[in-house]
């Protein structure tokens, strides 16, 4: 499970500089699971995952990303991944973005 210390890793230098660039909030979180799949004669899988997420939070926008591992008995593995963002227009008037 050389991973799960590589993943740590990546997580915690990740997260210094969000804090650095003085984001107002900034917040990370890790999730793990197992999952154990068998259909009819066909597939029979066992998995765990490891799921890290950071985001930051400013006055006028957002920014964050999560990803998952999972790394099957037989040897395989599966990443996936996601980042969002946002950004709020100034107000103009009575409207405000």
């Amino acid at each position: 499970m050389r991973w799960l210390g590589l993943v740590l890793g990546v997580i915690l230098v990740g997260e210094l500089p969000l804090k650095v660039i003085s984001a107002q909030r900034v917040m990370s979180g890790i999730e793990g699971g197992a999952v154990r799949m068998q259909y009819a004669d066909s597939i029979d899988a066992t998995a765990a995952s490891l799921t890290p997420a950071v985001w930051s939070v400013w006055n006028r926008g957002s920014l964050g990303g999560a990803g998952t591992f999972s790394q099957f008995t037989d040897g395989a593995w599966t990443v996936q991944g996601t980042v969002a963002g946002s950004v709020f227009t100034p107000r103009a008037g009575k409207i405000a973005g």
